[in-house]
């Protein structure tokens, strides 16, 4: 059944994006709602409060856009990266239909270390963004989990133990699958934590290379 999937992702990914023609918007809808899987979406938007101006949700559409608007939403801040396929179209699409600025960081994934350049692009992102700011990937879970907690150490100077909350069960982040990988850089950065400021530790210290190669060897993949 996961490699009939895999195909028909893979089929819907070989066919140029087209939003110009009825048939062409039709079937990128139908992408986004089944392969993109934003029919489950539809009522659960894994949303809720970061900091003060600052929110964490799953990919939302053009119709939740304008809500989060109305609502003081300014910045939307995309962890999913630039992509051919139609969530990315779709996303642009609903923030300046809303008048709402869009950042997007690429080379990050909910089950691989994180790239340092990413992570630093992130904080750029931290300072520049207008207040309201929302932070999400496809499921609200795991990226947005751990950008979401690096949020309220880098800028509102919690620490590891409290902002951890949002990398957990309760936005459905699973430790212990394949994402915990995500855990393992809070756990390392709270091993200097009060030595180093995060982004002093990203930008001096921090190895995607070396902790994917701990985590493995963690899991006996190695």
């Amino acid at each position: 059944m996961k490699t009939i999937w895999k195909r028909i992702e893979a089929h819907f990914a070989a066919t140029p994006l087209d939003l110009e023609t009825p048939q062409g918007r039709a079937r990128a809808k139908r992408w986004f709602y089944w392969i993109d899987h934003h029919i489950l979406r539809l009522k659960w938007h894994n949303f809720a409060k970061v900091a003060p101006g600052v929110y964490r949700s799953n990919q939302p559409d053009a119709a939740r856009l304008a809500d989060y608007k109305d609502m003081g939403i300014n910045s939307v801040l995309n962890l999913r990266g630039e992509s051919k396929t139609p969530f990315y179209a779709f996303t642009q699409n609903g923030c300046a239909a809303a008048d709402i600025k869009l950042y997007t960081v690429n080379k990050l994934s909910a089950r691989r270390a994180p790239d340092r350049d990413a992570l630093l692009e992130v904080f750029d992102v931290f300072d520049k963004a207008e207040r309201g700011l929302l932070i999400h990937c496809k499921s609200g879970a795991d990226r947005t989990g751990l950008l979401s907690a690096f949020y309220l150490i880098d800028k509102c100077g919690e620490t590891v133990a409290s902002a951890r909350r949002h990398l957990s069960i309760r936005y459905l982040h699973v430790r212990w699958s394949s994402s915990g990988i995500l855990d393992m850089v809070l756990d390392d950065f709270a091993a200097v934590e009060g030595a180093k400021t995060l982004r002093a530790w990203v930008a001096q210290d921090y190895s995607a290379e070396d902790l994917t190669q701990r985590y493995l060897t963690r899991r006996g993949q190695h």
